[in-house]
């Protein structure tokens, strides 16, 4: 796997960005500290096309709870701001029926981040190490999942069929999950890259993570 990193917002990774310590050394579990400082958004009944914009917002909120709490008011604000790109960009009601393309996600969350940073003096981080890169296996996207964490970064991700989720930690049989549909957590042994068939799919490129910076 070569790990092309793709600068959006900020910078692109490289060597020194991965964990130094070899993933047998790493703690057996590990959680964002800033999970329990906010509540996710919930998409509601309705499609799961929405979970990208959500999803989004979610990770957006997780990543500036500590230092900079985002109100009802803000969040609402992006995801007007959100469904008006959206709307500019694609078919509204497809986009937000049967999910938004990777790369209209991506240019989402860009645009959301400069938002956010114009309308209030911040510096948001987005990093997308596997952005082009398609053949990596199960275990390197978990490696990738598990140093995001690590660094303390809200992990996001695209699941089969256009799904998004964020990964706010992780055990040694799960990935811990600040969802918008309310799911808490999903199995290890159930995830894999597009091509091995598991129940939860993730998509490779798609792996995200948030900071402030």
């Amino acid at each position: 796997m070569r790990a092309r990193g793709e600068r959006v917002g900020c910078r692109q990774w490289g060597v020194e960005d991965f964990h130094p310590l070899h993933p047998a050394h790493w703690p057996q579990k590990k959680r964002l500290f800033n999970w329990a400082l906010v509540e996710p958004w919930h998409h509601g009944d309705g499609p799961e096309g929405r979970t990208g914009l959500y999803t989004i917002i979610n990770g957006v909120a997780l990543a500036l709870a500590r230092r900079r709490p985002l109100s009802g008011t803000e969040r609402r604000g992006l995801l007007e701001a959100g469904i008006d790109f959206i709307g500019t960009h694609a078919n509204l009601a497809r986009s937000l029926t049967s999910g938004c393309r990777l790369e209209l996600w991506l240019k989402l969350a860009d645009a959301l981040r400069r938002r956010l940073e114009l309308q209030h003096d911040i510096r948001i981080c987005i990093e997308q190490p596997l952005r082009g890169v398609r053949n990596a296996s199960t275990r390197e996207a978990l490696y990738v999942v598990e140093t995001f964490i690590l660094r303390q970064q809200v992990v996001m991700l695209m699941l089969r069929g256009c799904r998004f989720t964020s990964v706010v930690g992780y055990t040694k049989h799960s990935l811990l999950l600040f969802d918008s549909g309310g799911r808490h957590w999903i199995s290890r042994r159930a995830c894999g890259v597009v091509r091995d068939g598991k129940r939860h799919e993730i998509y490779v490129p798609s792996l995200t993570a948030i900071s402030l910076l």
